[in-house]
């Protein structure tokens, strides 16, 4: 490139000029040409394009390049470039900055130093800002360019804790970043600083992923600090540090049953729930979570049962009603069959609770030639009036059409003993259903209500 200076001292510069020029031991170099705030994809709290000043009349920038001063035109300046959101900071860049390891120090700065004092005041209490990034903390993907702030500074202003101070104190200014990276760069003679952003992907509480919310890298990380999240305790006043309470009235253990897997059926179909999710960050204490939970569950006349489930971000509890069914529990060749009775829930828990109801009147009669059925007297209310109540859910009046006997006549029914008739059994499968827990081809019961007793009247 061949330039030719003016009467002015100015140089006029051509589209794609190259600069040479010499700086004396810059500390940082920064700006490169991918950086979000020179790419027009964020801002920083920085500038780039220094030393540039826009001319209004001319249409020109003036650029100030160690006392040398250089015009560049609007028209020089590609489409491209002027499309950018601050094409002013990409005018500008390093093409390649040579070092000279054994260059004098102790020589005074010449008039073209670019030297500059980039440093802020650090603080050493800055890491209390900043957490330690782990491998298990994050999800590598060399495919996955992240938007980045680069600095490199000079190993011989900056000692690794020093630099790692300088890079935290960058991130901890930048509103956009959330990573701040520090390690050797290619040049032996420098750290580099690099600053992203939020990366996090999180999976949805219905698909969790396997990590919660993980970081996403392009390389490992090695020596690599993430923002701190959770400020409480650097902003109480605003964020006062929040924990799972105890709760004014106190659960009792004595109201519920811990079922076993025996228990309990799943059915993916299920669609009446609730779910609860407490963060793992403040699900510190097992037994406060649960009580929680079931606390929440007695507050709810329709809840009656409870199960936990430890997923990747937080403790899942799902309220369940009485989704609870009955039936035969010995095969169809059996002479003396019994009920039997599982909880549906939705999906698999490590711990499935049952509330335990209130102590109700168990009531049975005789039938001749079957045996004893059992009951239960419940209060409910008609109007003003609350009465008492007798209820046998799932009396049998036929053999079970299922098996050899599904396109037969229906056949009396077979059992004896003692029969539980204080749970619903499931209700008969419409034309085009599926199976499901609550519906069955073993459907035949009868729901037997008979008045007990007047309680009292409101006026």
């Amino acid at each position: 490139m061949n330039e030719h200076m003016n009467e002015n001292d100015e140089l006029r510069t051509l589209p794609g000029s190259l600069f040479c020029g010499w700086l004396r031991s810059p500390s940082v170099l920064m700006c490169e040409e991918q950086d979000w705030d020179v790419t027009g994809q964020g801002t920083a709290n920085r500038i780039c394009g220094a030393g540039l000043q826009y001319n209004e009349q001319q249409k020109s920038f003036v650029f100030d390049f160690g006392g040398q001063m250089f015009t560049i035109t609007d028209t020089a300046l590609s489409t491209d470039t002027k499309t950018k959101k601050d094409y002013q900071a990409s005018i500008i860049s390093f093409q390649a900055v040579f070092l000279n390891p054994d260059a004098d120090e102790g020589r005074p700065a010449s008039s073209c130093s670019g030297t500059a004092d980039l440093s802020p005041p650090l603080d050493a209490s800055l890491k209390q800002r900043f957490q330690l990034v782990s491998e298990n903390d994050v999800i590598v993907n060399a495919n996955r360019k992240l938007l980045t702030l680069s600095f490199w500074l000079n190993k011989k202003h900056f000692d690794s804790q020093h630099a790692l101070l300088w890079c935290l104190s960058r991130c901890d200014e930048e509103p956009q970043c959330s990573v701040a990276d520090l390690r050797d760069a290619d040049s032996a003679q420098f750290h580099s600083c690099s600053l992203y952003p939020d990366s996090r992907e999180c999976g949805g509480y219905e698909n969790p992923r396997r990590q919660s919310c993980a970081l996403v890298l392009e390389t490992p990380p090695d020596n690599t600090y993430s923002k701190t999240v959770n400020q409480w305790s650097s902003a109480p006043a605003l964020c006062p540090e929040f924990t799972l309470k105890t709760p004014a009235n106190m659960v009792s253990q004595d109201q519920w049953q811990v079922l076993s897997n025996s228990s309990v059926l799943v059915d993916r179909s299920l669609s009446t729930y609730d779910v609860i999710h407490i963060s793992r960050d403040i699900a510190t204490n097992p037994d406060k979570t649960r009580d929680f939970c079931l606390l929440a569950c007695q507050k709810e006349e329709s809840c009656v049962a409870v199960t936990l489930m430890q997923v990747a971000s937080a403790t899942r509890c799902i309220l369940y009603p009485d989704t609870t069914i009955c039936g035969l529990s010995s095969t169809l060749l059996s002479s003396n069959p019994t009920s039997s009775c599982r909880l549906v829930i939705r999906e698999p828990a490590s711990h499935v609770y049952l509330r335990t109801e209130p102590s109700r009147l168990v009531t049975s009669i005789s039938i001749p030639g079957r045996g004893t059925l059992q009951g239960a007297v419940t209060e409910t209310g008609l109007g003003s009036v609350r009465k008492s109540v007798v209820q046998f859910f799932g009396v049998p009046y036929a053999r079970p059409p299922i098996g050899s006997l599904r396109f037969e006549a229906a056949q009396l029914p077979d059992w004896t003993g003692t029969w539980d008739a204080t749970k619903p059994r499931p209700s008969c499968i419409q034309p085009g259903d599926s199976e499901t827990a609550a519906s069955s081809e073993d459907c035949l019961y009868l729901n037997i209500f008979t008045p007990a007793q007047r309680v009292c009247r409101h006026d």
